[in-house]
């Protein structure tokens, strides 16, 4: 209808949406069906919903270069059983969102009748504009292929099961993400040589892949840097249940972030940038995308961090370069995508250095049996 239809193409533009024109076959096919002072190239004035409606919907919905369509009517019962008329025009499956305006209870009902027959349906324009840009931006999104790994090869395909934080970080290396010399030892032996090879200070960690926060159960122990700090800590982390450790060399001073991927319910792969560390729950200042994403749609999300101003020399600390974020964000996306046994991949803190960026802990989580067979 023209006021709405104004409206909406006017919305849609400004959401960066595609309004193509009509092709004549597309054309010639509404005039046979729409009163001819009607504009139809699109968008399409239907003037007064009648009983043509649906056809006027499948007619746009053929069109080769309509991806979508999106709609807005009012609701009159005399004029159109909108039910009706929206199962006919959306016969060839093309993904339909639908503004149906009015008021009162049998509004309420056709609406939920709507979306009972696969029709995404809002109330006015604007929620129209709303919706059909939610679905372009995830069309998009999926429309990504997985990057090249920094070594020149794809991303690793075979990735399944809990890593201990030892697994995780040679995973990161596969994927170019720094990390400090480690090594994983199965007895104090094994940490004593380690000690002598990296030398002091090193941190001392418990390594179990079903323990994902160490520092809460105290299992992490910093600054080791004689043998009998060792030995302290590692009676410390014997008390604690340690069957295996980690020594890793401790980290230069600087900012730390937090990035890690997820499967969200309803979005399907999701990746995300906050500052990080042990607050990193409490902050909540957090950058999200969709995955898989490219370098440069990630290259902003640092940007929109409230305390983005720590990662540009604040008192004259470290500098972000926001190309080596950019492509660890897009590697982990590229990563979790081309795994679909593992639910979660989280690095924290990544730690931002005079050097660079650091990962000093890696959780990876897999899918639960349930979660991982398809659902029909």
């Amino acid at each position: 209808q023209a006021g709405p239809g104004l409206l909406l193409l006017d919305d849609l533009r400004g959401r960066r949406a595609n309004i193509p024109e009509l092709t004549t076959a597309t054309r010639d096919a509404l005039a046979e069906l729409l009163p001819p002072l009607t504009y139809q190239a699109n968008p399409v004035d239907t003037g007064r919903p009648g009983p043509a409606l649906g056809r006027i919907l499948a007619a746009v919905g053929a069109d080769p270069g309509v991806d979508m369509i999106a709609a807005y009517t009012l609701y009159e019962p005399d004029a159109v059983d909108i039910v009706t008329a929206v199962k006919e025009g959306h016969t060839r499956g093309t993904p339909m969102v639908l503004g149906l305006g009015g008021t009162g209870e049998e509004v309420v009902r056709k609406r939920r009748e709507l979306l009972e027959a696969g029709v995404a349906v809002t109330t006015d324009p604007r929620g129209v504009a709303a919706a059909t840009a939610a679905l372009l931006a995830d069309a998009r999104a999926r429309a990504h292929t997985a990057a090249p790994s920094p070594e020149g090869g794809r991303v690793p395909a075979d990735v399944r099961g809990r890593h201990d934080e030892h697994q995780a970080k040679n995973l990161l290396a596969r994927i170019g993400v720094r990390t400090m010399p480690h090594r994983a030892c199965d007895a104090r032996a094994d940490a004593r040589a380690v000690l002598a090879e990296l030398g002091g200070p090193v941190a001392v960690k418990l390594l179990d892949a079903e323990v994902l926060h160490k520092t809460e159960i105290g299992g992490v122990y910093l600054n080791v840097a004689t043998r009998d700090e060792l030995e302290a800590a590692l009676d410390r982390l014997d008390a604690a249940g340690a069957r295996r450790y980690l020594l890793e060399k401790m980290a230069p001073a600087g900012v730390d972030l937090i990035v890690g991927v997820r499967r969200d319910p309803v979005f399907g792969p999701v990746v995300l940038v906050g500052l990080g560390g042990t607050v990193a729950e409490a902050l909540a200042d957090v950058a999200v995308r969709l995955a898989p994403l490219t370098p440069a749609e990630a290259v902003s999300m640092p940007s929109e961090l409230t305390g983005h101003a720590l990662l540009t020399g604040w008192r004259s600390g470290p500098v972000l370069d926001s190309g080596e974020l950019s492509r660890i964000v897009a590697a982990l996306g590229d990563l979790l995508t081309a795994n679909p046994l593992i639910d979660e991949i989280e690095i924290n803190p990544l730690r931002l250095t005079a050097d660079g960026l650091v990962a000093l802990d890696a959780v990876i989580i897999p899918l639960e049996a349930d979660d991982a067979q398809p659902h029909l």
